[in-house]
């Protein structure tokens, strides 16, 4: 665990950036109460990365926070390179600042991603499991229910352009001593997209940033374990 950053005032403002075919509920259980103006931004309808950044940019306030998980912390990490005078806080959940994986990482998360989308039945259940939930979710019908849900209000066609995003987004690491902003990073021990040594690689390269894993939880700990990421969210607003 990396030392706290320098104490701030709060954030005015908080944006939530969601990942792949997911939507605002994403982050329901950490915005319920929520003290602060905020909003959930959307990461369709961009092929690029930077052109999700640079939507979000051009509807934001002048400075603000940023939650982001998965894709939607690949983003954040973005939005750092091309305004970090705009941002106030950063908390990275379940990400990675890595370029795609030789061989199309993206292109095969995009495939299980389409069988969510088109609600493909009890396989598709069994493969959110092993995949992206945690042993703390293993009885869960709820949450791979919401997340076929998700992809479903989203889309087939945003899909596509999600992955292509992904499979494009450019090596982010070199960034990652520049932020000078609190900082968190969350993660699950048993995530298997973004792994654990990931997230500890990234916290020693990001000065004075503040490390959580999880226990038992896997790739969406914004849904698996909303409580305590949102405490995690309230303890960075405060640093």
């Amino acid at each position: 665990m990396a030392n706290s950053a320098t104490h701030s005032d709060g954030p005015d403002y908080v944006i939530f950036i969601p990942g792949m075919l997911c939507d605002e509920r994403l982050f329901e259980g950490m915005t319920d109460g929520l003290q602060v103006a905020h909003h959930v931004a959307s990461v369709s309808g961009a092929a690029t990365i930077a052109d999700i950044a640079e939507r979000i940019l051009a509807e934001a306030p002048p400075r603000f926070a940023v939650v982001g998980l998965s894709m939607g912390g690949i983003v954040a990490m973005h939005l750092w390179r091309i305004a970090p005078d705009r941002l106030s806080h950063m908390m990275l959940l379940n990400t990675t600042p890595d370029a795609d994986a030789p061989g199309g990482g993206a292109t095969a998360l995009a495939h299980i991603a389409a069988q969510m989308a088109g609600g493909e039945g009890h396989s598709i259940v069994d493969t959110i499991h092993k995949l992206y939930l945690g042993s703390n979710a293993s009885e869960s019908d709820v949450l791979p229910e919401l997340m076929i849900s998700m992809a479903q209000s989203v889309g087939i066609e945003a899909l596509g352009v999600q992955a292509l995003a992904l499979a494009s987004r450019a090596d982010s690491n070199e960034l990652l001593p520049t932020i000078s902003i609190p900082t968190t990073i969350v993660c699950g021990d048993q995530d298997k997209l973004c792994s654990e040594a990931g997230h500890q690689k990234m916290a020693a390269a990001i000065p004075g940033s503040w490390l959580v894993v999880i226990e038992g939880c896997g790739h969406m700990s914004a849904i698996e374990e909303p409580g305590v990421v949102a405490d995690e969210m309230l303890a960075l607003f405060a640093r």
